[in-house]
């Protein structure tokens, strides 16, 4: 079992500009980084990927979305709108 950090301790929303983050917290010791993910637009998973390659911190990610963005909502709009940024929806 490890340690980990959540990037809100930090930023928010993590964008690519964050990434410098995750040398941070193995800098500082961590075993994991947790990723809040407000909007997946905000960030490239290579840039990322790459600083969590570096320096092995284990990735974790949570999902952040307001009341607007909730998929199991009755309305349908809320659907739709928690699924316009994202590529897997």
């Amino acid at each position: 079992m490890g340690i980990g950090i959540n990037s809100w301790v930090w930023t928010s929303p993590f964008t690519d500009d964050s990434a410098g983050l995750i040398h941070r917290a193995a800098e500082m010791g961590f075993d994991a980084f947790e990723i809040a993910v407000e909007d997946p637009a905000h960030f490239q998973g290579d840039k990322v990927g790459a600083a969590l390659k570096k320096t092995g911190l284990r990735p974790i990610i949570c999902g952040a979305f307001g009341p607007s963005r909730d998929l199991t909502h009755d309305d349908p709009g809320f659907a739709r709108k928690a699924c316009s940024t994202s590529p897997t929806c």
